[in-house]
């Protein structure tokens, strides 16, 4: 008897909700259906969807802001001065206030918004 291991994957499921599930085996020998016992239950929570950002850039200041994202309850926006430097936590924003950050630049610097993260 061979043995497969069975991916199954879940589509169109909503960010931040929990889904359980289980499963049955069962075989099949000529017209008679044999059924094994059920699963233990398997619970998952689904990831936050990444909100669209636009950054504006004016009179030494940048400006980022994003469309709020269903169920979050709090954004993190981290920065860097270059694309592969080291990121730090510069601003967490309430989901109940308005989706910006706005940082200033006293001199010519790069400045890169890696994500806002939601918790």
């Amino acid at each position: 008897m061979e043995i497969k291991i069975i991916k199954f994957t879940d589509t169109g499921l909503n960010s931040l909700r929990s889904n359980q599930y289980i499963v049955k085996s069962y075989l099949k020998v000529q017209k008679k259906t044999y059924y094994g016992p059920f699963s233990l239950i398997i619970t998952g929570i689904t990831k936050t969807t990444t909100p669209n950002m636009k950054l504006i850039s004016k009179n030494k200041k940048v400006a980022v802001s994003w469309k709020k994202v269903p169920k979050a309850t709090t954004y993190q926006v981290y920065k860097s001065k270059s694309k592969n430097g080291k990121y730090s936590l510069k601003k967490t924003v309430k989901s109940k206030s308005k989706p910006i950050f706005i940082e200033n630049c006293v001199k010519k610097e790069n400045i890169i918004i890696k994500y806002v993260l939601m918790v």
